[in-house]
């Protein structure tokens, strides 16, 4: 039964302490971990510890420290649309092999664009800057104009 359920992986290396994404993330997990139609598996960092209290399968990795160089190289595999894990290192590669989708709770293109599997990034950071911005873009509209731009 375990090896037809999707393995869908959900990405949290993006939730810091004290912002928005890291409040998401914990309601997107605590939203999707009693769904028995897929298996959901947590990806961060090798020494993150607030996902241990979930009941699911945590992977942890520890990535490395040439930073700049791996963003450099991302880039330039964005502008070619090259969609190959140069820079990932065979054991991150073993950590995903298996993901059937990918979830990334911020903007991100680790690791699911670099090999070449489905993903869904959920913009909810956009939606909260510019949702007061449309509901009174359209209120605007439908009210003939009386209703003013005070932002």
């Amino acid at each position: 039964m375990a090896s037809t359920l999707n393995k869908i992986g959900i990405l949290t290396f993006a939730a810091n302490n004290d912002n928005g994404v890291l409040n998401y993330t914990k309601s997107l997990i605590d939203a999707l971990k009693n769904d028995s139609t897929n298996k959901y598996i947590l990806f961060c960092n090798h020494n993150d510890d607030r996902y241990d209290n979930y009941d699911l399968e945590i992977r942890k990795l520890c990535k490395s420290n040439n930073y700049l160089i791996k963003r450099i190289i991302y880039l330039i595999q964005f502008i070619f649309f090259i969609r190959k894990p140069y820079m990932l290192t065979k054991d991150e590669i073993n950590l995903f092999h298996d993901i059937n989708f990918f979830i990334s709770p911020a903007v991100s293109a680790y690791p699911h664009y670099f090999l070449n599997k489905p993903f869904c990034i959920l913009l909810f950071m956009i939606c909260k800057r510019n949702i007061i911005h449309i509901i009174l873009h359209y209120m605007r509209d439908l009210s003939g104009g009386l209703i003013t731009k005070h932002y």
